[in-house]
């Protein structure tokens, strides 16, 4: 293995963070293995460094749908509830956990319903929310009779 500088960082946590600091020191193997005391096998050099550890910020995916008039209420719902299986799929295929219709009441204005969906991991949630609000946007342009606005935003 070529060592070509310090690598990038990976990583995943689940679940809510506090600050927190990590330090690594890099350390001379003695040439004898070690059998007592904490072992943690690394694949390459380590070099001093830090990883600080910030909370995470959690995020949902707002879908606005606005029905073609004269839409049947019962072929939308169907559709709409597809569509959520869809992008709960799609959510797991991304590294989630998938997400979950927020239970609270729909939203609804003139002409329009709000649905929430809200990630069941919030680590790395708000790049795969950006993948799922294009997919639906997608979805819409392939005629499911509903103009849909997405929005990802800061959980309330």
């Amino acid at each position: 293995m070529s060592d070509n500088g310090p690598r990038q960082p990976s990583g995943r946590v689940s679940g809510p963070l506090v600050r927190g600091k990590l330090m690594f020191e890099p350390v001379v193997p003695t040439g004898e293995p070690v059998v007592d005391g904490p072992l943690i096998h690394v694949g390459h050099r380590l070099i001093r460094g830090q990883v600080l550890l910030e909370p995470v910020e959690p995020v949902v995916l707002e879908l606005t749908l606005t029905p073609a008039p004269g839409a049947d209420a019962g072929e939308l719902a169907a559709k709409v509830g597809r569509l959520i299986d869809s992008l709960d799929e799609f959510e797991k295929a991304l590294g989630g956990a998938g997400v979950t219709r927020d239970p609270g009441p729909a939203a609804n204005g003139p002409g329009t319903v709000t649905l929430v969906l809200r990630p069941n991991d919030p680590a790395g949630a708000e790049f795969r929310l950006g993948a799922l609000a294009k997919v639906a946007d997608a979805a819409v342009a392939f005629g499911t009779g509903v103009r849909i606005r997405t929005e990802v935003k800061p959980a309330a």
